[in-house]
């Protein structure tokens, strides 16, 4: 069994822990008086996704839903992880759903996530695991546009 423990920009708590002393254990998560609820609700404002799309269609998911019952796509992006050294490496590990998809999500271009944001660990061959799901995916813009990845590289990774 693997420990959970999500850390919330802009609050006091991990989820997780033991809240630190003087701090409000309700303030940004998603526990409640005698435990924490799964998955864990948040925004994609306090917790980034970003993902790498592979020119696939979304297709619907059966029996998968919100926790308010909206139907739930599978986006066939790549979660993009940073590093400790600061270096991105897509993470396979996780699968990242969304609720109100695009047509597509086109090859090597670089998506984030916008509103909800539904966190769920899991366990998969022995290894701990997250299905992320979030509300949207929007074309992550740079100063040069939209942001296009070395679909090669990360992808192979």
């Amino acid at each position: 069994m693997y420990p959970i423990c999500l850390t919330f920009a802009n609050s006091d708590v991990t989820v997780g822990s033991v809240p630190k002393v003087g701090t409000n254990p309700m303030k940004g998560t998603a526990m409640s008086p005698i435990g924490t609820t799964l998955p864990v609700p948040t925004h994609s404002d306090l917790f980034p996704v970003y993902v790498v799309g592979l020119g696939e269609t979304p297709r619907e998911r059966k029996d998968k839903a919100t926790p308010e019952g909206e139907v739930t796509y599978s986006s066939g992006c790549i979660l993009r992880r940073v590093q400790k050294d600061g270096s991105l490496r897509t993470d396979k590990s996780a699968s990242v759903h969304v609720i109100n998809p695009a047509a597509i999500y086109e090859l090597g271009v670089v998506y984030r996530a916008q509103g909800r944001v539904y966190v769920m660990p899991y366990e998969s061959n022995g290894r701990m695991a997250l299905s992320i799901t979030v509300e949207g995916l929007v074309p992550a813009e740079t100063s040069a546009g939209v942001s296009r990845s070395s679909a090669k590289s990360e992808a192979a990774a």
